[in-house]
């Protein structure tokens, strides 16, 4: 794994299956404490780390609550996407770990009251299951009163008997971290990404080359078929994808000259590779799809190896989604 650029823990704990996970029963899935999503899910992103689809619902001591936040993820299932699943419930973490502590007892939102709630939301920590105590910033405080308002605001709207019997979250508890605009790459960032290309992986190099053409989302372009490169009526090449956020196909996208040779580079490198999935992707490795991890950590080992320096001198941290923003740049600046 290590030859594809994916970095492999010291200890493995979960057994790896690079292929698709067989559906279950929804009711044995979520009888668990430890929820897979795949086994929900027929088709979920496959450049994802499979942890991300693993909800742990240990942390809730409190098997009925435990419980109870179970049911509430389980009826989002029709509506939110499988990656969502764990950020929201990593937000939730710190206030029902604190509410845990508070009140050992609670087994439901009833009774609860402002008073009660606002040490768990105003506390600037909190301790995780190993001990280990982890700041609570106002962004996170802000994500995590906006997912509790949701949570509470639904199961008062379907009538749940668990439900508060008022709203209990403030709009100023949902003030965090400011807007921040779009960041395109600066041309001098570029022009040191393209004298140290050959520093990447030879998937990254290829990913490169096409996100900064066409501006894919890094999911969109991980994503591609083996069969993605395409000519119109001229002769010129063109890429065909699948926009998986609207779910459908996208419009075919004009490409430079390099993006095909650079699909065509990736498709000798994959032509050996097994197909876990049966779609011809044209990342896939031996292990699955090429990891969007496996991807963000070639560019963060890149800035600092070389280092790739921003207009203010500073290490400048390459993300795939700034390829987005500089072919959304250079469209409106023509």
């Amino acid at each position: 794994m290590v030859s594809i650029g994916v970095r492999v823990p010291r200890r493995q704990e979960e057994i790896f299956i690079p292929g698709p996970i067989a559906l279950e029963d929804p009711d044995k899935v979520w009888s668990r404490d430890r929820v897979d999503l795949r086994r929900l899910y027929s088709d979920y992103p496959k450049h994802m780390n499979q942890s991300t689809f693993r909800l742990v619902f240990t942390f809730i001591a409190n098997p009925r609550l435990r419980d109870l936040i179970k049911r509430y993820f389980r009826a989002r299932v029709p509506f939110w996407r499988p990656a969502t699943f764990r950020p929201y419930l990593k937000h939730a973490k710190p206030f029902l770990t604190r509410l845990g502590e508070f009140y050992p007892d609670l087994d439901s939102f009833t009774h609860l009251t402002r008073e009660m709630i606002e040490p768990a939301l105003d506390h600037p920590y909190w301790i995780d299951q190993t001990g280990a105590q982890r700041p609570i910033t106002a962004y996170r405080r802000a994500k995590m009163a906006s997912f509790l308002d949701v949570m509470f605001t639904y199961m008062r709207l379907h009538d749940w008997p668990e439900a508060p019997v008022r709203p209990l979250i403030f709009p100023e508890d949902k003030i965090g971290r400011g807007f921040r605009r779009p960041r395109p790459i600066p041309e001098s960032v570029l022009a040191q990404l393209d004298a140290h290309l050959h520093l990447l992986h030879p998937y990254a190099r290829n990913l490169v080359e096409i996100l900064r053409v066409v501006g894919l989302r890094a999911e969109d372009a991980m994503h591609l078929r083996e069969d993605c490169l395409d000519w119109d009526a001229a002769g010129d090449p063109r890429l065909r994808w699948y926009n998986h956020k609207m779910k459908r196909e996208g419009r075919p996208l004009p490409v430079t000259n390099e993006v095909a040779e650079a699909i065509k580079r990736q498709r000798v490198l994959v032509k050996e590779i097994p197909d876990h999935f049966g779609a011809r992707y044209l990342f896939r490795t031996e292990y699955g799809l090429y990891k969007f991890e496996s991807l963000c950590y070639q560019f963060t080992k890149l800035s600092k190896k070389v280092p790739l320096r921003g207009p203010d001198g500073e290490v400048f941290r390459l993300r795939p989604h700034a390829f987005r923003h500089y072919s959304e740049f250079l469209t409106i600046t023509g």
